[in-house]
C-alpha cells in the first residue's frame, strides 16, 4: 500500500470519514470553487439489478454539495440542511460523477447546485439537486485544507468492506419503515447522524412502505430539522397518495434515544424509472 494509500485509509479511519470511506468518494476541488466528486459503482453498493442505489447517489449528493458549499464559508463550516434530488435515469455503467457549484453564498446559509451522471455511458445525465447548508462556526478545524485545489483526495482504499451498504449500516427495515442504531462510524465531524445516512434511512422506509425493491425511489427531498445524537434513528414512513407512475411518500425521521425528536422530514416517490 502506498504512502498517499495509507493516508486516505487513515483519514477514513477518522470519527466522522468512516462511512465515507467505506463508500469510497473521490472529491476535485477546482479553482474556481466548484465540486468535482465520484463514486464506482460497486456490487455492495447497488440494487439488484446492478444499478447504483438511488440513496448512495443522494449520499455523493450530500458530500460534494457540503463540501462546495463549505469552502464558500471558510473559515466556518457548514451542515446540511435541505437536500432535493431529482433523478431521471439509473448509474448503470458508472462511475457515477456529481458537478457541485454554489448558487448563492448568504449570511447564514449556502445554496449548491449539483448535476448527477453516469460518467462511464458517455456522461448521461442521471439527476439534478440542490442543497442548502447552514453556516456554523465550527469546534474542529474546518476540513477545507485537506482539499487543495487541483488534487483529486479519495476516500478508502482498494480493500474497502464489500458488505452491501444497507447491511454496514445496520439498516432495519418494517412493514411501516427503517430504523438504525447510531454509532460513531455514521456520524459527521460535529458528532450527529451524517447526512448521507439520513438519505439512505430516508430511501429504505419509503420503499418499505409501498413495497418497492431496492433502487426504486426517483426523487427525494430531506429537511433536517434538528441533529440525531443519541439513537435509535427511526424512519416512519406513509403513503400520502399514488400517482400512474409513482407512490408519494412522507418519512419522518426521530432520535428515539431523544424522546423521540423529529430531526427530518423527507418526501419521496418510489416507482419503476428507465435505467436511461
Amino acid at each position: 500500500m502506498s504512502r498517499e494509500q495509507r493516508q486516505e485509509r487513515d483519514q477514513a479511519d477518522e470519527p466522522g470519514l468512516r462511512l465515507v470511506g467505506h463508500i469510497g468518494t473521490e472529491l476535485l476541488r477546482h479553482e474556481d470553487g466548484s465540486v468535482t466528486s465520484w463514486c464506482a459503482l460497486r456490487p455492495d453498493l447497488a440494487d439488484a439489478t446492478g444499478a447504483l442505489l438511488p440513496g448512495c447517489l443522494a449520499f455523493i449528493v450530500d458530500g460534494s454539495g457540503g463540501l462546495v458549499t463549505g469552502l464558500a464559508a471558510v473559515p466556518e463550516w457548514v451542515v446540511t440542511s435541505d437536500l432535493d434530488l431529482r433523478l431521471v435515469g439509473r448509474v448503470t455503467v458508472g462511475p457515477a460523477r456529481t458537478e457541485a457549484r454554489v448558487v448563492r453564498r448568504g449570511r447564514g446559509t449556502v445554496t449548491a447546485e449539483i448535476m448527477v451522471f453516469d460518467e462511464g455511458d458517455d456522461d448521461r445525465a442521471v439527476g439534478v439537486a440542490t442543497l442548502t447548508s447552514a453556516v456554523l462556526t465550527p469546534d474542529f478545524e474546518a476540513p477545507g485544507a485537506a482539499y487543495p485545489v487541483g488534487r483529486r483526495v479519495g476516500h478508502g482504499t482498494p480493500d474497502i468492506d464489500a458488505t452491501p451498504i444497507r447491511e454496514w449500516l445496520g439498516l432495519e427495515t418494517t412493514a411501516g419503515g427503517a430504523s438504525l442504531a447510531l454509532r460513531p462510524e455514521i456520524c459527521n465531524p460535529w458528532g450527529i447522524l451524517h447526512g448521507g445516512a439520513t438519505c439512505l434511512l430516508a430511501e429504505a422506509a419509503a420503499e418499505a412502505v409501498v413495497g418497492g425493491p431496492p433502487g426504486s425511489l426517483r426523487d427525494l427531498l430531506v429537511r433536517f430539522v434538528a441533529p440525531a445524537r443519541v439513537g435509535p434513528i427511526v424512519a416512519q414512513a406513509s403513503v400520502i397518495g399514488r400517482r400512474p407512475d409513482d407512490t408519494v411518500v412522507q418519512i419522518e425521521v426521530r432520535d428515539v434515544g431523544a424522546d423521540g425528536r423529529l430531526t427530518a422530514l423527507a418526501t419521496a416517490s418510489v416507482g419503476a424509472l428507465s435505467p436511461t
